[in-house]
């Protein structure tokens, strides 16, 4: 499980309560292959999945991009 956003900034306090409530509800085998971290990108997590959708089209072809541009590449569906 991977909290993100502001609930990432407070797993160090969240985590005790969330442990004991994951054992209290969790069926034994599932508990054991279950772990709760914060998210690695923190709160700015929606920020650059903006900023990537944005440059998706210069990501995916960066050569279309170089000199004149008279028509702008589609974006590609993921």
């Amino acid at each position: 499980v991977v909290l993100g956003g502001l609930f990432s900034r407070g797993h160090r306090f969240l985590e005790p309560a969330t442990s004991r409530e994951l054992e209290a509800r969790s069926l034994v085998a599932s508990r054991r292959l279950m772990t709760v971290v914060p998210a690695a990108l923190g709160v700015d997590a929606p920020l650059l999945g903006a900023a990537e959708l944005a440059f998706e089209p210069l990501l995916v072809d960066p050569v279309a991009w170089i000199g004149p541009r008279s028509v702008v590449p589609q974006m590609a569906s993921a």
